[in-house]
């Protein structure tokens, strides 16, 4: 079964996401559409100051670009969500600056050796990209909308759909929401194959599906706000 690619992988490490895929675009019996409404087609940046992954802070580089100064280690992050009439993509950058006098820099180096390095001053900077895209609609790839919020549902493979919730606030505000550990647990008794924990494939009904998003499915939310 495909991996979901570097940013979910993110996601897995540091903000307990969990990989959960259904076997059937869902809502299932919701309205399908074939575009995004024009109004919401633009760029969206990220708007909340601060992630807490784990027992880890995550600043806002829109906020916070020298909070870093003053730090043994800080942790910058910046990402977008772009919307097309069809296609809806994200991207973003995460940057950890470590203080050359404070810290072990040769465990540092190891830790981060897959990313590019450079120094800035008495900091040592790591820089981790990412980007993929959440749905492409002229593929295989559904758009569903239900109680006027958007659910995307891609194509991963046979019996095999990833969907990200997207909640539109307004016009300028949406925010992305993805599965969680939490909701893995909610969701574990309608695991297709319970003898195989890798296997995170369920099978709901149109209605269990309702029940888990009335009931906070998609814990994990991230607030974006048009350019």
């Amino acid at each position: 079964m495909a991996k979901k690619i570097t940013f979910f992988l993110i996601l897995v490490m540091l903000f307990s996401c969990s990989e959960i895929y259904f076997d059937e675009p869902m809502p299932f019996g919701a309205k399908g559409i074939k575009c995004f409404n024009k109004h919401l087609i633009g760029k969206y940046n990220l708007i909340d100051s601060t992630l807490m992954p784990k027992q880890e802070i995550f600043y806002n580089e829109k906020y916070f670009k020298n909070i870093y100064t003053n730090r043994d280690s800080t942790t910058l992050i910046s990402a977008n969500i772009s919307i097309t009439s069809k296609i809806a993509t994200y991207s973003g950058n995460l940057k950890f600056y470590y203080n050359i006098h404070t810290v072990d820099t040769a465990r540092i180096i190891l830790k981060h050796n897959k990313e590019k390095k450079t120094y800035e001053n008495n900091f040592i900077v790591f820089d981790l990209i990412f980007s993929d895209t959440l749905i492409n609609i002229e593929k295989k790839d559904k758009l569903k909308i239900f109680k006027k919020n958007y659910y995307l549902d891609k194509f991963m493979g046979s019996k095999c759909w990833d969907i990200y919730q997207l909640i539109i606030t307004n016009d300028t505000i949406v925010t992305l929401g993805l599965t969680n550990n939490v909701d893995q647990i909610k969701l574990s008794p309608y695991l297709m194959n319970k003898d195989h924990l890798l296997d995170n494939t369920v099978h709901v009904s149109d209605d269990e599906f309702k029940i888990f998003i009335e009931k906070g499915g998609f814990r994990n939310k991230f607030r974006f706000k048009k350019a």
